[in-house]
């Protein structure tokens, strides 16, 4: 199957991703444009496609079995409470965060002194 035609077949049903191995960047994030929770469903998600998935939504930044700081940045950017989502988020990640919403420290274990002032 041709990329065209696999780009012609996610733009009218974006879930037949899921039938393709190891699909093109583009063609994920064609899909993942319409249904960010496709997500979990690609062979091989590029880590574009994961940025654009949790900027979609940073929820699915809780999928990615270790995200980076960017991912973690996005995710929080648009919900500090997102860092609920977060598996071992980053002390910068933790501090903004906080900073945008003091009430994200109930989701830092054992959160430092300076992070409770």
């Amino acid at each position: 199957m041709t990329e065209e035609e696999k780009i012609q077949m996610v733009t009218e049903n974006e879930d037949c991703i899921m039938a393709f191995y190891k699909p093109s960047e583009k063609v994920q994030l064609l899909a993942i444009e319409r249904n960010p929770d496709l997500i979990e469903e690609i062979d091989g998600p590029t880590e574009k496609a994961w940025l654009l998935a949790i900027s979609l939504d940073g929820s699915k930044v809780n999928y990615h079995p270790n995200p980076t700081e960017e991912m973690q940045l996005v995710a929080i950017s648009s919900d500090p409470d997102f860092l609920r989502c977060i598996k071992n988020p980053t002390k910068n990640v933790i501090f903004k965060a906080i900073s945008a919403n003091g009430s994200c420290i109930r989701y830092v274990e054992n959160p430092s002194y300076e992070l409770q002032k």
